[in-house]
């Protein structure tokens, strides 16, 4: 009898072996990246034999019902294989379609897949076509892992466990794609080589400082490129790059991450405002075809004109295999906590990669301690080398890192004076009556608060014109509107100089905009410090002999009530910033994070996530599902879609007929987050209509949408993060 894993109308079936002697082969290959390849390799090839099984034929030739085909080999690598191995081949292999699972128990989970073999269909049949390959390596792998003694030992090993999950679930959607779609899977890997993006660079950088101004500031940012280019060319390792606003940070990150020759530059980012902007600089830089733009807003076939193109990027965004990738802190880590297959076949493209960590202080602090061992766990074991890219250089903890940093950039600190280009001043406690008085005497300002009902406060306070303000409330589409304006103002010289701008943080990362004076609500010192990258920015006041003028104050309003880690950060600022006479200071930064993270020790990992995997190490006793479920970044919300256009109304009309993902994906630019609290306000008006789980339109913008300050709901969605 012929076994056969898929079919496809007008072609030849293709076999199980077949299917599994290519993903096994596919999968060795992955693995090879990190020294595992013969356990991707084991995983390959029982993955499917499962089918293996007159019932599971009558399912794929005549559509009859459902077989577990998935169990069958996971319960043949644990009868044929050694402790060390054969529980993690079990995850894997039982998991390759539903999912890891936790280990459970014999009614649930990883164990009672395991005890099923009485009452799965005979698949016996595979041992006449399918052998079980020898472990000829890994064992110095494994090795490398238990001498590192007890301490988050079950971390260490659910972590292999999980990228070679990752080289199978990848390769086994790669051989089913080129079988069921050939013309899809020709698509991808028509990426240009190393050494064509690397000349493409350094051509680059030469024009970019080709006649530049021999000022003190440029011989600063061209000594920061040098020093990341030289550091480059050496090992692989754990570095951090400190360097100020202004220095050249990004550019000269990725110097140094093409000078280390690895296979892939993953690029993460906090902010998706930022990521737009670094991702069209790297375009510009390699060619559209080698950079991947991955977060939730990026629309592929809106921003790509050629479909084809479009399509090859949206399939590189599944499993991360293009040479360039620029996402967000939520995609990046999320992946590497997820336990479903779709999400975890980037991972092992970490293996042998540069991952750059911008604004390295925005990992989420109550995530702190698993994001930064899945970090070190990927340098020491996985090739990678990873570089934490900051103007703030975080002072992390003790005894979570093993490995210690190496700086980038010698004497970090002595930068700081070059590039200070603002004065930032603690002015106490302000209402809103004083702050709008200080505000309205600037011809030209910013003003950053905490919360949204705070900047509405402030903006029908302030007597200035014109006066803008830009929050969440507002979908991107009306973000974008709003800064463009504001740009027209403060950018273009022509134009008059004269406004005043009313924001949330949202403002605070890579917003290419410069006002000469910035007043920030009270927060942690990291955000004050973002807030003044705002200020003076290319301190094109140099000119007038003077910095830009920073005002932080403590607002009394009700509004600008702050609760959990806002409050944290807030209240360790106030009492660094009451003392000292330099905010900007590396020092008064250092003791910042130093006071936060005691103050939190306890929290580090606050969902317990190291908890899900150290319990039995020696057993392999791993939660994936739980971990997964309380690993996420971004509090549960619901998506509201605005009608903020005629473009928009179009879609949504469009997507309540055919309800198509990538309809879903040109309606982002129109999305707001909004609570479950605040959808049952807007409901109980005739506000909203359900579409979807965790999907709402706005029926109407009138009465619900103003021009000035976006969504209207009563209390302003106080309680809503940004």
């Amino acid at each position: 009898m012929i076994y056969y894993a898929h079919k496809q109308e007008g072609k030849d079936s293709q076999t199980v072996l077949e299917h599994c002697t290519n993903v096994a082969r596919m999968a060795k290959i992955f693995g090879d990246a990190f020294h595992l390849g013969a356990l991707c390799e084991i995983a390959g090839k029982l993955h499917d034999i499962g089918k293996y099984t007159e019932e599971f034929q009558r399912r794929l030739l005549e559509n009859g019902e459902k077989v577990d085909h998935s169990s069958a080999g996971a319960i043949e690598a644990k009868k044929e294989y050694g402790d060390a191995w054969n529980m993690a081949l079990a995850y894997v292999i039982a998991g390759h379609h539903s999912g890891l699972q936790n280990y459970g128990s014999p009614e649930s989970g990883l164990l009672n897949r395991l005890h099923k073999g009485d009452t799965l269909p005979d698949y016996s049949s595979f041992r006449e076509e399918i052998s079980f390959p020898e472990i000829h390596d890994g064992q110095e792998f494994i090795d490398s892992i238990r001498q590192e003694g007890r301490k988050n030992l079950g971390f260490r090993l659910s972590f292999m466990t999980r990228m070679i999950y990752s080289a199978l679930v990848d390769a086994d959607f790669l051989d089913t794609e080129s079988y069921m779609d050939m013309n899809q899977h020709q698509l991808r890997q028509k990426y240009e080589p190393w050494p064509v993006l690397r000349e493409r660079f350094q051509q680059h950088m030469a024009e970019k400082t080709n006649n530049v101004p021999s000022s003190e500031i440029n011989i600063k940012r061209n000594k920061i490129y040098t020093a990341c280019v030289e550091k480059g060319k050496g090992k692989p390792g754990l570095y951090t790059l400190t360097v100020p606003t202004g220095g050249g940070k990004t550019l000269s990150s990725m110097a140094f991450a093409l000078e280390q020759q690895k296979n892939r530059i993953i690029y993460v980012i906090p902010y998706t405002s930022i990521i737009r902007q670094t991702a069209g600089v790297f375009r510009e830089i390699f060619g559209e075809e080698n950079v991947l733009e991955h977060h939730s807003n990026y629309d592929f076939y809106d921003s790509i004109k050629d479909r084809e193109a479009a399509k090859a990027m949206h399939l590189s965004s599944e499993n991360w295999d293009v040479p360039i990738t620029v996402t967000t802190n939520v995609q990046f880590f999320e992946s590497i906590f997820a336990n479903k297959s779709s999400r975890c076949r980037k991972l092992h493209h970490l293996a042998n990669s540069v991952i750059i960590l911008d604004e390295a202080q925005m990992i989420p602090l109550y995530y702190l301690k698993p994001c930064l061992l899945a970090l070190e766990e990927l340098v020491k074991r996985y090739g990678a080398t990873v570089v934490f890219c900051t103007a703030t250089k975080p002072e992390f903890p003790k005894g979570i890192l093993s490995l210690q940093p190496t700086e980038i950039i010698n004497n970090p600190d002595g930068l700081y004076e070059t590039f200070q280009r603002t004065n930032i001043t603690f002015i106490n406690e302000k209402s809103n009556k004083e702050i709008t008085e200080l505000i309205d005497q600037e011809s030209c300002c910013l003003c950053i608060v905490n919360k949204r009902k705070h900047v509405s406060e402030l903006y029908d306070a302030s007597s200035i014109k014109p006066k803008y303000q830009l929050s969440g409330n507002m979908c991107h589409c009306h973000q974008d509107k709003i800064l463009d304006k504001v740009k027209e103002h403060v950018n273009n010289e022509k134009a008059e100089k004269h406004c005043a701008l009313f924001s949330t943080q949202l403002i605070e990362c890579g917003v290419d905009i410069s006002f000469p004076v910035v007043f920030r609500a009270l927060s942690g010192l990291d955000s004050v410090i973002q807030a003044a990258g705002r200020c003076n920015r290319e301190n094109e006041l140099a000119k007038e002999h003077r910095l830009g003028e920073v005002y932080v104050f403590d607002p009394t309003s009700p509004a600008s009530g702050l609760r959990g880690y806002q409050n944290l950060i807030a209240s360790c600022g106030r009492r660094l910033m009451a003392n000292s006479d330099d905010v900007n200071n590396p020092i008064t930064i250092k003791r910042y994070f130093r006071k936060l993270y005691t103050k939190e020790e306890q929290n580090l990992d606050k969902k317990k996530i190291l908890d899900e995997f150290n319990r039995q190490p020696d057993d392999l006793v791993f939660n994936f599902e739980t971990a997964a479920k309380n690993f996420q970044l971004i509090d549960d919300t619901d998506s509201l879609i605005i009608p903020y256009d005629d473009k928009a109304v179009v879609l949504m009309k469009q997507f309540e007929y055919f309800p198509e993902k990538s309809t879903l994906k040109k309606l982002q630019p129109y999305a707001i987050s909004v609570y479950p609290n605040q959808i049952e306000k807007l409901k109980g008006r005739g506000g909203v209509k359900r579409i979807g789980e965790n999907l709402y339109f706005l029926t109407t913008k009138e009465g619900f949408y103003s021009e000035e300050a976006g969504l209207l709901i009563a209390e302003e969605m106080e309680n809503l993060q940004f």
